[in-house]
């Protein structure tokens, strides 16, 4: 079933455009379906003859790993001393 204007229900099917985008194709989302603007990175599979699209999770450091950080000691670092290897390309 092709949903109309303010007739969307989960499951329905909208039009959409594929195309080439230099080496690549790209799909053209309706606005019905399209992600928000903060989803900026997507995963793509194969379930069959389908391609499901899902936006990739957010990788970012958390609070608590933060947190886990500062529990580390201080440290010095060794002084470091200058080491003839030669050239690099003989």
């Amino acid at each position: 079933m092709i949903a109309r204007p303010n007739e969307y229900k989960v499951g329905m099917q909208f039009p959409s455009r594929i195309f080439q985008d230099g080496d690549s194709q790209a799909v053209r989302l309706p606005k019905e379906v399209a992600f928000p603007p903060s989803v900026q990175d997507g995963l793509v599979f194969r379930e069959g003859s389908r391609l499901i699209i899902e936006p990739a999770p957010v990788r970012s450091f958390t609070p608590k790993f933060f947190e886990a950080l500062s529990q580390w000691p201080e440290f010095e670092r060794p002084t470091q001393t200058h080491q003839d290897r030669g050239p690099m390309f003989p």
